[in-house]
């Protein structure tokens, strides 16, 4: 019986380890202007963020703009806008992102 305890304690252990990134849902965050939130134990929680962003600008006909980046354990919360082509808020950041720690 505790054989079998401790095996499935060590299974539930070794799913969570290899659980699947998430992502949250797009919210708004003021004019053009949204949020979003990846979960990730791999690594590449900013990546998947940045991807789903850039996706979501695209769809829309408009272009990715990242405003703010925050790090945190084992997920990334990322703040940007979706600009139209023409828009003058569309170019390079003068300090690049701003991340917050």
């Amino acid at each position: 019986m505790n054989k079998l305890i401790l095996l499935l304690l060590m299974l539930s252990v070794m799913t969570g380890c290899a659980s699947k990134p998430r992502i949250s849902d797009i919210s708004p965050f003021g004019p053009d202007t949204y949020k979003i939130k990846a979960f990730s134990n791999q690594g590449e929680e900013d990546k998947l963020a940045i991807e789903e962003a850039y996706k979501y600008c695209e769809s829309l006909g408009k272009h990715f703009m990242p405003v703010q980046g925050e790090d945190m354990y084992l997920q990334y919360s990322l703040i940007f806008s979706c600009l139209d082509e023409d828009d003058p808020a569309l170019k390079r950041p003068a300090k690049g992102i701003e991340l917050v720690k």
